[in-house]
């Protein structure tokens, strides 16, 4: 039994392959890109560019007619009526007030709020901007 036992440790031992040694081979430094070194285009912009045009929300539908007849008053341009939610987009014109026209428009009665109307851009969009590069 013991010849068995032993001749069984042997086997197994001599089964076990046993690998060469090699010296690793360098492997090719990865770059650490930090989020501090990264240049991120949107972080230089100061603001989104912004247009001349209004988003006015109100609150009821009763409400629409009457700012209808200010915007045409102040001669503003109705540039889009929403019909998914309650609002329209006006221009407002190169000769007036932008920020005094917002004011005004926001003390009406039914007007819920004014909102810049602004254009943004994605990021990198259909090129290699802003995307990472190996």
């Amino acid at each position: 039994m013991k010849y068995i036992l032993l001749s069984m440790t042997l086997l197994a031992l001599s089964c076990k392959s046993a690998q060469p040694q090699t010296k690793a081979e360098p492997q090719p430094q990865q770059e650490v890109i930090t989020f501090k070194e990264m240049d991120i285009t949107a972080q230089k912009k100061e603001a989104p560019e912004r247009t001349r045009n209004l988003i006015i929300y109100y609150k009821d539908d009763a409400d629409l007619q009457p700012l209808l007849n200010v915007a045409k008053k102040e001669k503003l341009e109705l540039i889009y009526q929403y019909k998914n939610f309650k609002a329209i987009a006006v221009k407002v014109p190169d000769d007036r007030d932008l920020e005094g026209v917002k004011s005004y428009l926001q003390t009406l009665a039914g007007v819920l709020s004014v909102n810049y109307d602004e254009v943004n851009q994605i990021q990198g969009a259909g090129t290699s901007e802003g995307s990472f590069q190996q």
